[in-house]
């Protein structure tokens, strides 16, 4: 009889949130600011932000206050160094977000939260290496390949703010993305020689701006 009442209840709970859903579909694109943590203490090696674009789609699927949303963007990370001669490293990436979205406000104008893990796929990564008045431009191979882990995940975390206007909503949304795992498929070996090696992952900040189009209720 418990069990029967506890199923009867969550069904009950279920088919509230479903009778009040609301699904979106969202464009977003803007510009993304990265660089690596745990970089190897190395006065000749010195690492500093680099630009890039993220461009993605995203579903919003929910009750008008907390939502999940997913999506798939393509989202340009790297890193610029310095040793020497100034290298431009850019790795390109297929990324899912798996988000959770909290509205904060129920006016025309309001604010977001958005917090939730992402799954990353490099699809390919350059490096552009100035010295001087020369310039060189290395494109990743499979060598390369078999040195970096073109599987990253980490945490999205960040907010911003929408206001309503015809069928859906206009947005900023900033979004602060810690990697996880190291870029480095070596790092065991590489700290085994460098005492001073830290794991090197990614960290960006992207500025999107968006539109939400509203497709339910």
């Amino acid at each position: 009889m418990k069990t029967k009442t506890i199923i009867l209840v969550s069904f009950l709970f279920l088919t509230a949130i479903y009778s009040e859903a609301q699904t979106g579909i969202g464009l977003m694109v803007g510009p993304n600011i990265s660089t690596q943590f745990g970089v190897s203490k190395n006065i000749d090696h010195v690492i500093s932000p680099t630009g890039g674009l993220n461009i993605g789609v995203f579903f919003n699927i929910g009750n008008g206050v907390v939502a999940f949303s997913p999506g798939l963007s393509i989202s340009q990370k790297g890193y610029k160094y310095v040793e020497g001669e100034t290298g431009i490293v850019t790795l390109n990436y297929f990324e899912l977000p798996l988000l959770v979205r909290l509205k904060l406000g129920e006016k025309k104008l309001s604010g977001f939260i958005n917090i939730g893990p992402y799954l990353d796929f490099m699809m390919s990564g350059n490096v552009v290496i100035k010295d001087g008045s020369s310039k060189d431009k290395h494109i990743f191979d499979s060598d390369d390949y078999e040195n970096i882990n073109r599987i990253d995940v980490g945490l999205i975390v960040g907010g911003g703010v929408q206001y309503e206007l015809g069928p859906g909503n206009l947005f900023v949304d900033i979004r602060f993305a810690p990697g996880f795992i190291d870029i480095n498929k070596n790092w065991k070996d590489i700290k085994d020689y460098n005492s001073d090696y830290k794991h090197e992952t990614n960290f960006s900040t992207a500025i999107l701006f968006g539109y939400l189009f509203r497709l339910g209720k």
